[in-house]
């Protein structure tokens, strides 16, 4: 399947509402911001190896660098969405404090909760859809950021206490390092692959590291880092056409029969098997 966003970086913003099929087939890395009402049906949906339930009356922002994949969706599973590119989400963001759009990059989907909200949001995408349809509108950019600011300004009105108890949350030191962890590991996946050079830039032992993760997300740092290393290397192998020599060199294998091997022991497969499987 064509990738069908790449016309959002003419554009800068993209209307759209179908099943997000792109997503479906295996892990995908998000290159724009994503902002969605699913209009009906259910979807079990994978990001950033956690996983969330989307359903009806639901709205969910992923932000850029996202990994996602539609995991399970019902029949009828439907979503209208605005992707931006992310020079005009750098436009609409500059109005919001930062701490708002860090608490988006962690929020799962939300249930709007009554018919206001379900009202206000559906004229914020009805007005977006009309902008995108209006070409020759001179004014048709502004008019965009001046919704799509309306809208975010919506949500941090009704978040507000949220945005505090995520604040207080990531005071306490467990959880502020199991964030700087990630932080990392977003980062410098591609070069750093031992859970003692992460250790090291936190400026704790491995066993900390390990007994603080374990207790705060029941998983190892080790696992977290093996596990974002599969789901980049499924995404290389069904997004590029590259050999996977090319691949290893670029997450720093010593060479493709050990990436392969790792690969396999995780996923049971060969490199090469899975990228043919839905050829």
């Amino acid at each position: 399947m064509e990738y069908p966003y790449k016309a959002v970086q003419g554009e800068h913003f993209l209307m759209l509402q179908d099943r997000m099929r792109w997503f479906e087939t295996h892990p995908r890395r998000t290159r724009n911001t994503f902002i969605m009402h699913c209009v009906s049906g259910s979807a079990t949906v994978l990001r950033n190896m956690e996983r969330y339930e989307l359903s009806a009356d639901m709205e969910w922002t992923l932000l850029p660098e996202s990994v996602i994949q539609i995991e399970r969706s019902s029949p009828d599973f439907e979503v209208r969405y605005c992707v931006c590119s992310p020079q005009l989400f750098d436009e609409v963001a500059h109005a919001l404090p930062t701490r708002f759009f860090d608490f988006l990059s962690q929020s799962p989907p939300h249930r709007l909760q009554d018919d206001l909200d379900r009202r206000a949001n559906r004229l914020y995408f009805d007005m977006l859809q009309l902008f995108y349809d209006d070409e020759s509108n001179v004014c048709r950019h502004r008019l965009v950021v001046n919704t799509l600011q309306n809208h975010f300004m919506s949500i941090y009105d009704k978040e507000r206490s949220n945005l505090v108890d995520v604040q207080k949350h990531f005071t306490y030191a467990g959880d502020k390092l199991v964030k700087r962890f990630y932080n990392l590991l977003l980062t410098h996946y591609r070069e750093h692959q031992r859970v003692a050079w992460y250790a090291g830039q936190l400026c704790v032992s491995r066993r900390y590291l390990a007994q603080v993760f374990k207790t705060l997300s029941g998983t190892s740092p080790k696992k977290a880092i093996d596990d974002f290393l599969i789901l980049e290397i499924k995404i290389e192998l069904r997004s590029t056409h590259d050999s996977v020599q090319q691949i290893a060199d670029r997450l720093h294998f010593s060479d493709q029969s050990v990436m392969g091997r790792f690969f396999k022991a995780h996923t049971g497969v060969s490199p090469l098997a899975y990228r043919l499987a839905e050829q």
